[in-house]
């Protein structure tokens, strides 16, 4: 009898504790809610002090993140297993993009930064089920991450609306 107690009482929690992990879980809607209010909270913000310089770029990089790769056009960086790409196409013109993209684009958030000189636009591309395609752009400059968690938006977005106020072109010397 004490053994059929046992059993029952993990299977008791086990099934307690599917059941708080399934409930814990982000609503797409939600997890969108929260990226908006982000979003319209970024409108207010101060830009951060760059206080990293590489080839390509200047920029404000978050104490939590690392720097993994860089070349003469991009910088991953990268924070708790996230990979953040930023990148710079100094050919891109974004007032060049096709008449089609605006349809495509329709519904972007996007606002303008506080100095009204650039546009800041945030793109999330539903990949599939769970994963998400977060792309921040600024004229020539771009920022992508790849999130399979939507808990990890609205956070992953913040960084990157951070990150992509303060970058600009990089006056560095480029080492051949």
């Amino acid at each position: 009898m004490k053994r059929l107690n046992k059993s029952f009482h993990f299977s008791g929690w086990v099934i307690i504790l599917l059941l708080i992990v399934t409930s814990c879980g982000v609503s797409e809607n939600e997890a969108l809610q929260t990226l908006k209010n982000v979003v319209q909270d970024a409108k207010e913000m101060t830009p951060p002090q760059p206080n990293e310089t590489t080839k390509p770029l200047t920029f404000y990089k978050p104490e939590t993140f690392e720097i993994t790769e860089e070349d003469e056009y991009n910088v991953i960086l990268e924070e708790q297993g996230h990979l953040f790409i930023l990148y710079s196409n100094p050919l891109g013109d974004e007032q060049k993009q096709p008449e089609h993209a605006n349809e495509f684009f329709s519904d972007t958030l996007s606002f303008a930064e506080n100095e009204g000189s650039a546009q800041i636009k945030i793109i999330v591309t539903k990949e599939d089920e769970e994963s998400y395609l977060i792309t921040v752009e600024k004229g020539p400059i771009k920022m992508t991450n790849r999130t399979d968690d939507r808990s990890h938006l609205s956070r992953n977005a913040q960084y990157m609306l951070e990150i992509m106020a303060s970058a600009s072109p990089s006056s560095k010397e480029k080492s051949s």
